[in-house]
């Protein structure tokens, strides 16, 4: 009945609040803790906690939870605050509630995590301008803190669906600076390149000599780990220009080749 449905609304509602704030103590103490037996107990009781989580937190419940529950107490920020950390967590990005809490959030207090939320909001919407603005926020917000990597590699990755090569390209490199091999980034350097090939037609071999650079990206991303970019590596190589068309331009398979942005790479036949 409706009493029943109120009632198991509410003990969920806990259990999800509840659940963020034994996160956080385990979170606290694994970063504090100075025993390395007690610290590998409190990553353990995470990994439960996480594990049990996993079976009550489904956005379909969850969202709809954490609605009623808000719209109890909308005066209640950090009920919101947790709220947005757990949908976002979950990738339940898609609602109006979640979009409205995060806007609420960041309007009380912006932070770099209330304007990345904001971000994946829009982008879910598919307003790339605006989850670009707030990326961008995110990053700037963020400095040096440790989720400064991810904010770019999304900015840049906004900027590629919205044809900003250079942008894109430019978060890249901040993500690699000190030597890091960094498998996203170097896939983003291949998009970018991609994205950025029509600006190379010269009548001749420009254009698809940049898919021969962005396949040394793709590659070097390959063997770096990066999800999907052997993928990406084969599916540009097929815009490699024929053995015929190297012919016709006087270029060799196998010779160096420097691109219309400067960059050298090596000719190859599709």
């Amino acid at each position: 009945n409706e009493s029943e449905a109120e009632a198991a609304d509410e003990i969920r509602a806990s259990m999800l609040t509840e659940y963020l704030q034994l996160q956080e103590i385990a979170d606290y103490n694994i970063a504090n803790e100075t025993k390395e037996s007690v610290r590998d107990g409190y990553v353990k009781a995470k990994a439960n906690i996480d594990e049990i989580f996993v079976v009550i937190a489904e956005c379909e419940s969850m969202v709809p939870t954490f609605e009623k529950k808000v719209k109890a107490n909308p005066e209640d920020m950090d009920l919101k605050i947790k709220a947005l950390k757990l949908m976002e967590g979950k990738d339940c990005t898609e609602s109006e509630f979640y979009l409205n809490t995060a806007e609420a959030v960041h309007t009380a207090n912006p932070t770099h995590e209330s304007a990345y939320a904001l971000a994946m909001g829009y982008l879910k919407k598919s307003e790339y301008s605006t989850a670009l603005k707030y990326v961008e926020q995110a990053v700037e917000l963020c400095g040096d803190c440790p989720d400064a990597d991810k904010y770019m590699l999304r900015a840049g990755q906004i900027a590629i669906i919205l044809k900003q090569s250079s942008k894109a390209r430019s978060y890249a490199n901040k993500v690699m600076q000190g030597g890091k091999n960094n498998g996203e980034a170097l896939m983003l350097i291949g998009d970018a390149i991609v994205v950025s090939a029509p600006q190379c037609a010269d009548g001749g071999i420009g254009e698809r000599a940049m898919y021969w650079l962005a396949v040394d990206y793709y590659n070097r991303a390959k063997s770096a780990g990066a999800d999907g970019a052997g993928k990406k590596a084969s599916t540009y190589a097929g815009q490699f220009p024929s053995t015929e068309d190297l012919f016709k331009y006087g270029i060799g398979v196998g010779t160096s080749f420097t691109t219309c942005t400067g960059e050298s790479t090596t000719v190859r036949a599709r």
